[in-house]
């Protein structure tokens, strides 16, 4: 074999090598460091911590007992079936969303999606996740957001669904107590239709009469597209948000498209982001369009809750609520990894010199046979 040959591709492994040996050295170096907001994170959790609490106090109150699964005592976790439930539901599932770190990564998400103190910030709550919820409004007092949110009454298996006492109940509550800073825009029943026709007829009535004594509006509207017309309008009767965040599976959020299934969860779209073509073609407005579609064909910043299990293992949150009590601050989505810039620097600097003299070898090669 031609020697100059095999000495100019010498010098293309030796940058392979070089750039290989760097790539190891940078990731074996690096450190951990705690994120811009790890202050505003712990802030969060700890609030979230509070707000079980005062809800486990609400429950005490009204003789409720602690669900069997709720082992923690968390005061977020309820039945398995009761006549409000309107779903199936992951148990495992809503015991992670009882952790306080929640509280944290909502944090970390309305950072993500370029969240701004004093933003206006629309929320669709079902009752399904009680912990997504005060996760949320934990996030907001911290960041001093301005919430509007509309809570359901309906809940999947486990989650808010005592019938003695539903999530907007809990939400206006701790607004009266001075724990929160806003009461629920509005109420609607959840479920089908957004009427909970699958609830057992006594109970709905039951719970729909007194969440009516709520100096709250009641949205009753079981026209999909009316509903959802009515919620823009209360959304933005202040000025349009500037991000939207949808809890749970409300239809009048996910809408009747199976495009919307695909969409993803998470921060689906930050402020100043545009959408790419394909996520464009999944949030093209149709009758049938949801509100988490609407906001994303809007250019309104997203953030989608629902896939709890699927963001746990992203953001590394401890899935066993007694170890988050006792160690807020110091699960994986606290921090960020850091990387060393000379260490980089100067294995750009040395792969890239075995390339440039390659290239010269070569064209000097080249030149000598034309």
């Amino acid at each position: 074999m031609d020697k100059k040959f095999l000495k100019q591709n010498m010098y293309l492994g030796l940058a392979c090598f070089t750039c290989l040996l760097f790539l190891l050295l940078t990731v074996l170096t690096a450190s951990r460091e705690k994120t811009p907001y790890y202050q505003e994170q712990v802030e969060a959790a700890l609030m979230m911590r509070r707000l079980s609490k005062e809800v486990k106090a609400y429950k005490q109150e009204l003789g409720i007992l602690m669900s069997p699964e709720d082992s923690q005592e968390t005061g977020l976790l309820g039945k398995e079936y009761s006549g409000i439930t309107t779903t199936i539901g992951d148990l495992q599932a809503k015991k992670i969303s009882t952790n306080p770190d929640m509280a944290a990564l909502l944090v970390c998400l309305l950072k993500e999606a370029g969240v701004r103190e004093g933003d206006r910030i629309a929320a669709s709550l079902s009752g399904s996740f009680p912990g997504l919820n005060l996760a949320l409004f934990s996030a907001a007092e911290v960041l001093d957001l301005d919430l509007n949110y509309i809570s359901s009454i309906g809940s999947s298996m486990y989650g808010a669904n005592e019938e003695e006492l539903t999530f907007p109940e809990i939400a206006y509550y701790l607004y009266r107590d001075g724990l929160i800073s806003w009461p629920p825009l509005a109420i609607s029943m959840g479920g089908d239709r957004d009427m909970g026709d699958e609830m057992l007829v006594k109970a709905r009535e039951l719970v729909r009469e007194r969440v009516q004594r709520l100096p709250v509006y009641y949205l009753e509207q079981g026209d999909f597209q009316k509903n959802l017309e009515e919620r823009l309008v209360l959304y933005s009767k202040d000025g349009e948000p500037a991000a939207f965040v949808s809890v749970g599976g409300h239809t009048t959020s996910l809408g009747h498209d199976e495009r919307a299934l695909d969409l993803g969860q998470g921060v689906l779209l930050s402020r100043g982001e545009k959408l790419s073509p394909f996520a464009a073609w999944k949030t093209k407005k149709t009758e049938k369009t949801g509100l988490i579609q609407y906001y994303l064909a809007e250019g309104t910043a997203v953030i989608h809750l629902l896939n709890i299990k699927k963001l746990a293992f992203e953001y590394g949150l401890a899935v066993n609520t007694y170890e988050a009590e006792q160690n807020i601050g110091r699960a994986k989505l606290y921090y960020m990894r850091s990387y060393s810039k000379p260490l980089i620097l100067m294995g750009i600097v040395l792969t890239g010199l075995p390339v440039i003299l390659f290239g010269k070898r070569r064209k000097a090669g080249i030149e000598r046979y034309s």
